[in-house]
């Protein structure tokens, strides 16, 4: 008999059968790869996500902007969408800096877009819109304690700006569009805080690349807790902002595209954005498939820009003066001047904002904002993130341009960041979910096997030493 062997089958046996019966904990040593330490998968995939991102954008042309300039109480506002326009958005991470005790990571974050023409319309296709500076130095200067300073600012609105503005679509994103205005504004600054910090106006104006435009993140790392993995500690070193009060000032939930594992009857997500100031919930809806892995949907409902009526928790978010279900007011997120965010087309908000104007086409395929995560691994499957950004048109009597306008609120573009796991990913994520849940059983199986050979080995060799000694003592006997 070949000892070696047996022993070599037994050792073999013995570690399956060791490995089996710790596999759960061995699987929560692989699983901390997930978490962030300098060394983690999940920290190289956070610095270098590995799938695309990509950003639409669609601008809102206002088609009969002059035949309302001319008779603003009479005429309806009549929008057309313009778009796509389509980037490539890459992420990255600067001034990352770890706690003393790692549980916690600082870091800004910079987004750079690469325009896809292919994909896209031209960025040269002229759209007419409001003026955002002029409206916004406007609405700012209500509040101005002195006459002079408001009607300083007033003559210049109405000798240097109109009620609307005409420009390429390239300039109203990233390259900015010049005012007038902007230049002769150094002679309020030095009385009047004027919080508009460009010489342009676009909406991406000087943020492609930017470290500094989103601030400072600091989120845990999910040593402690796989659950807290990429919750937000602070933004700009704020637990709360001044944006909003009591709950709906919060800085939490997570900072992006890094999500903590799903918890069991986990019902909502809460992710916060620098763009709003503020943070967004979006509930359970359904469970889904993406690449045949397993996930879970997530949408924005009816609740996100309520106006407290039927979700009082959201009563805090109303900000000035109450407005109609479907819009939050972040003026003061937006350097003061009146913009309003909702879903596209005013998806899910009060029919009132689609009926003061023509041109809106809501649908939930196109504007929902949801997201599919893998729940186990909280690795998003699918976004679909949508935004409108709106501007609130509003009489001022002492301001030439708006004095006989009505009250409206004014779409101006909304844009789309998604992203789809990459086959690769997929398959990585289902093999995880395989070990974890069949690992053990494996392990256990390939060490009971290895023990019934090592029984068949012994039985068959038994047997044939008895039947030679039977056959011999046979020989003997015969």
């Amino acid at each position: 008999m070949n000892w070696k062997r047996v022993i070599s089958l037994l050792g073999s046996s013995s570690l399956f059968l060791a490995l089996a019966l710790g596999w759960s904990h061995i699987f929560s040593l692989i699983r901390r790869q997930f978490t962030l330490t300098p060394s983690s998968l999940g920290y190289k995939m956070w610095s270098n996500i590995p799938v695309p991102i990509y950003m639409e954008f669609y601008i809102f042309d206002w088609v009969n902007a002059k035949e309302f300039e001319l008779n603003p109480s009479v005429v309806k506002p009549r929008f057309k969408e313009v778009g796509p326009f389509v980037y490539r958005e890459d992420h990255g991470r600067v001034n990352v800096s770890w706690s003393e005790d790692g549980s916690t990571i600082s870091y800004n974050q910079t987004r750079t877009w690469k325009f896809i023409p292919e994909e896209s319309e031209n960025l040269s296709v002229p759209i007419t819109n409001l003026n955002g500076i002029a409206l916004t130095i406007g609405y700012m200067s209500r509040t101005w304690k002195l006459d002079l300073h408001r009607k300083i600012a007033n003559t210049l609105i109405n000798t240097y700006e109109g009620l609307f503005v005409t420009a390429p679509a390239e300039n109203w994103l990233f390259k900015g569009i010049t005012h007038n205005l902007l230049e002769r504004l150094n002679v309020l600054r030095k009385v009047v805080h004027i919080p508009i910090p460009y010489e342009k106006f676009g909406w991406f104006y000087e943020r492609n690349g930017s470290a500094e435009f989103e601030g400072c993140f600091m989120i845990k790392t999910g040593i402690n807790d796989i659950y807290e993995l990429g919750d937000l500690v602070t933004w700009n070193g704020m637990t709360k902002t001044d944006y909003f009060e009591d709950e709906c000032g919060d800085v939490k939930g997570s900072a992006g595209e890094l999500l903590a594992p799903v918890k069991k009857y986990q019902t909502s997500i809460t992710a916060f954005s620098a763009d709003l100031c503020s943070y967004l919930s979006l509930n359970y809806a359904g469970d889904v498939t993406v690449k045949g892995v397993n996930g879970q949907l997530y949408e924005g409902d009816g609740s996100v820009f309520d106006d407290g009526k039927l979700y009082p928790k959201n009563r805090c978010f109303t900000t000035g003066d109450p407005t109609p279900a479907g819009t939050r007011n972040v003026s003061g997120c937006k350097f003061g001047s009146p913009a309003f965010v909702s879903f596209p087309h005013f998806y899910l908000a009060d029919p009132v904002y689609r009926n003061m104007i023509d041109g809106m086409d809501p649908n939930k395929e196109k504007h929902c904002f949801r997201m599919k995560i893998e729940p186990r691994t909280g690795v998003p499957l699918e976004i679909n993130a949508a935004i409108q950004i709106n501007f609130l048109l509003k009489p001022y009597k002492e301001c030439k341009i708006y004095e006989n306008v009505k009250e409206v609120y004014i779409p101006m573009l909304w844009f789309k960041q998604r992203a789809e796991i990459s086959p690769t990913l997929a398959v990585m994520i289902n093999l995880f979910n395989f070990m974890e849940d069949y690992g053990g059983v494996i392990l256990f199986c390939l060490a009971e096997g290895l023990l019934l050979i090592i029984a068949l080995v012994l039985s068959s060799k038994r047997d044939s030493v008895t039947s030679r000694n039977e056959i011999n003592n046979f020989a003997a006997n015969g």
